[in-house]
């Protein structure tokens, strides 16, 4: 079966000389997406878009550390 192992770090984005602002960033292999919000769900959705198969398992770490239940590709779609 497939896994797509999602990683979550914290980047800043600098606004002005000497001030910034965090913002999340997930990244799956070679696609990479930046925000605050619902940033898993977007990468599934890019993973989708990619026509990669949705019974894959999705795995989201921030580090090492397991952040989320392992579901498919499908569920995190669908909103489960």
């Amino acid at each position: 079966m497939v896994k797509y192992r999602i990683e979550l770090d914290t980047v800043k984005r600098w606004t002005g000389p000497e001030t910034y602002t965090t913002m999340q960033r997930a990244t799956c292999g070679d696609e990479q997406i930046e925000g605050n919000g619902f940033i898993v769900r977007e990468m599934c959705k890019i993973l989708a878009s990619n026509s990669r198969p949705l019974e894959g398992l999705v795995e989201v770490y921030r580090g090492d550390v397991p952040c989320f239940t392992v579901v498919t590709l499908k569920q995190w779609l669908n909103g489960v």
